[in-house]
């Protein structure tokens, strides 16, 4: 996935969230192969309601399971 800094469309909103929840559902494999975790930007906040906040993809990639 590349990196855009231009604001997203609700057609593009819309494609992402439905790719997660695939991905979500394919025990965190996206359609193209990737990490679930590649559909966020490298400084997202990720809240895990039993752990808390994990800040960009390394911090959520450990967050226990």
């Amino acid at each position: 996935m590349t990196l855009s800094r231009q604001t997203m469309t609700d057609e593009q909103r819309k494609s992402v969230a439905l790719e997660y929840l695939k991905a979500f559902d394919n025990g965190g494999i996206t359609s193209t192969g990737e990490s679930i975790l590649e559909l966020f930007a490298p400084d997202a906040q990720v809240a895990f309601p039993k752990w808390g906040l994990a800040n960009g993809r390394c911090s959520a990639r450990w967050a226990p399971r």
